[in-house]
């Protein structure tokens, strides 16, 4: 869709900030999680949003998202989180 688009192209052209936006208009207005996730994750990681952005990247795993980009973006993401994010991740885990 035209947000998705939007937001992929912001985001590639490395403004992040902009791009999260029509990612998450296309997210309402019902586009694939398992494409506007990593992307959304990627917006907020390079924003130094960590949280956010481990939260995304573990939905798009949830819709099914390949999990090879989406790991190594997510492991880069609690790497960058520390302990908290590894605290964060074992609450979740149960």
């Amino acid at each position: 869709g035209l947000f998705v688009g939007l937001g992929e192209s912001m985001l590639a052209s490395g403004r992040h900030g902009e791009a999260i936006a029509p990612l998450r208009r296309a997210l309402a207005l019902g586009a694939t999680s398992q494409r506007v996730y990593p992307a959304l994750g990627r917006c907020f990681h390079e924003r130094g949003r960590f949280v956010a952005a481990a939260a995304c990247f573990e939905a798009a795993l949830d819709a099914g998202a390949d999990p090879k980009g989406v790991a190594a973006d997510l492991d880069a993401t609690m790497r960058r989180l520390g302990e908290a994010g590894q605290r964060w991740r074992k609450f979740l885990s149960g």
